[in-house]
């Protein structure tokens, strides 16, 4: 195989007009930007196809099987860091869902810090020192994440970790939905929209031309950002999925060094596959209050 054509074969198959987005920042007049964007991009080709884009993919199939999502990830880092990551793999992805936002009312709540956080029972117990929850995407992918930095002391506990995550997803998911929320976090990110930090041209430009990919054109500064068009039942289903079935367990510190065996083809980091302690499965089963 000859690298340099298979690249350009690439090239022409993939790279064309129909899936290029550009944001272009300038002091000249709109005529004289468009008039320098023509004269620059006119040659781009266009080959009449668009790439599949999320939910386009596999059909109804998910991104990844459940049989190869679920269970334990053990990982060793570059750095010397320490960290457990609960996941859940989503139905559908959530970019198109950017006017609701499903996931934010779970992230509103697991992700708070105040008194009577999920952290703060986390921190009082030794455990942690840190938490962050939400959407992430991948692609075509989504799924939802609670990343816990664990202290020494946490390391050792990570069942009882998983019992505090399991017991208040338990606690979000009985507790009959707060409407008043939606309100405070609809407000919340109107002000992170409105007194945003200027962002220096290089970088806004670059995120603007990612985000044209993914937003309407109209909505490209806010469909991050803003939520208008919350959806309660979409936010209640999305809240419901967050149990210990299914659930995806990435297990990250220098420790494991000697426990992993295999090795990423790309970065070298060090990892290993196995299934979920059962331990941990019956004592978050229990937690989450779907078994006896």
């Amino acid at each position: 195989t000859d690298p340099h054509k298979e690249v350009l074969a690439f090239y022409k198959k993939h790279y064309t007009a129909e899936d290029m987005t550009l944001a272009v920042l300038g002091r000249e007049p709109l005529p004289e930007l468009r008039r320098l964007v023509e004269a620059r991009f006119s040659g781009v080709q266009s080959t009449g196809h668009r790439a599949l884009r999320g939910d386009e993919h596999g059909g109804n199939e998910p991104a990844i099987l459940p049989e190869n999502f679920s269970g334990l990830v053990l990982r060793v880092p570059s750095k010397d860091t320490r960290s457990v990551a609960f996941s859940w793999q989503l139905p559908s992805w959530q970019v198109p869902l950017w006017e609701s936002k499903p996931g934010a009312y779970a992230e509103h709540f697991v992700g708070h810090e105040g008194e009577g956080s999920l952290l703060s029972a986390l921190k009082a117990a030794g455990y942690a020192t840190s938490l962050s929850a939400g959407v992430d995407e991948f692609g075509c992918f989504s799924h939802f994440e609670v990343k816990v930095t664990l202290t020494e002391k946490g390391l050792d506990h990570v069942e009882d970790v998983g019992n505090f995550v399991f017991t208040y997803l338990r606690l979000l998911q009985s507790t009959p939905f707060q409407a008043w929320a939606i309100g405070e976090m609809q407000d919340i990110r109107e002000v992170r929209f409105r007194f945003a930090d200027d962002r220096q041209p290089y970088d806004l430009v670059g995120g603007l031309a990612k985000n044209l990919q993914l937003y309407p054109p109209q909505h490209v500064l806010s469909a991050p950002i803003k939520m208008p068009s919350p959806d309660r039942r979409a936010t209640e289903e999305m809240l419901s999925r967050l149990t210990p079935e299914g659930v995806r367990v990435e297990f990250v510190a220098k420790r494991f060094a000697d426990r992993c065996k295999d090795v990423d083809p790309w970065y070298g980091g060090q990892y290993s596959r196995l299934p979920l302690e059962d331990s941990w499965t019956k004592s978050w089963v229990k937690a989450a209050g779907s078994g006896s």
